[in-house]
């Protein structure tokens, strides 16, 4: 089943879903371990993780990357948000 199903299944439950939020890979497969049936990558985690501020400096590209690396960590579903500073290249310049 695709994890497109198993996120709509879950949801026509219509009951609480606890989503953690994780960093990277290790995170999200600790999550899992400990029961996660979905997930959520933050932008402030993949900030942290390579060393930025939480500001909207990572590229699409950065944070790309990081859902490709977790979610070639296992197979659940994985929620992630589109940051709006990703929208200004301008911010880029300076980095």
């Amino acid at each position: 089943m695709s994890n497109g199903r198993v996120l709509r299944n879950l949801l026509e439950k219509r009951r609480l879903i606890v989503v953690p939020g994780v960093n990277d890979a290790l995170t999200a497969r600790i999550a899992h371990s400990c029961g996660a049936s979905v997930i959520y990558m933050t932008g402030y985690g993949t900030s942290a993780v390579l060393g930025y501020p939480d500001f909207g400096l990572l590229t699409m590209s950065e944070m790309t990357e990081n859902v490709r690396r977790i979610s070639n960590a296992f197979d659940i579903p994985l929620l992630r948000m589109q940051t709006p500073g990703m929208e200004i290249p301008s911010m880029f310049i300076g980095r």
